[in-house]
């Protein structure tokens, strides 16, 4: 990495409110960022609530959105046993029913602090 990548990373990282020691112990903290597409009975049956739910009590930042072609999005950063246990407990609900899940590792944001539901 050159003196201006490192230079504009610090200006970025103070305007974000993050620097590379935050990134640092969000790597060591063993954090990763994953998007998740749903497809199935994913609407109108407390999906993103229950996300949203979930992602609050395993400590896990991010969002979650309906579609307009009927399924959800979703982005969650946390560490991954976290997002499994997530994954899990939506498969388990009575109400929702997931046929098809893509899940694809992205960027971490180290400056994010809590979870939304996007409307």
């Amino acid at each position: 990495m050159g003196e201006i990548d490192i230079e504009m990373r610090n200006i970025i990282g103070k305007f974000l409110h993050f620097g590379r020691k935050d990134e640092e112990v969000v790597k060591k903290m063993g954090m990763i960022r994953e998007h998740f597409t749903f497809t199935g009975r994913v609407q109108g049956v407390g999906f993103r609530f229950r996300t949203g739910n979930l992602a609050k009590r395993y400590g896990v930042t991010g969002w979650v959105q309906n579609n307009y072609d009927g399924s959800v999005e979703a982005e969650m950063q946390g560490r991954e046993e976290e997002l499994d246990k997530i994954i899990q407990s939506l498969q388990q609900d009575s109400y929702i029913r997931i046929d098809w899940m893509t899940r694809n590792r992205i960027e971490i944001e180290p400056g994010e602090k809590r979870f939304y539901v996007r409307y």
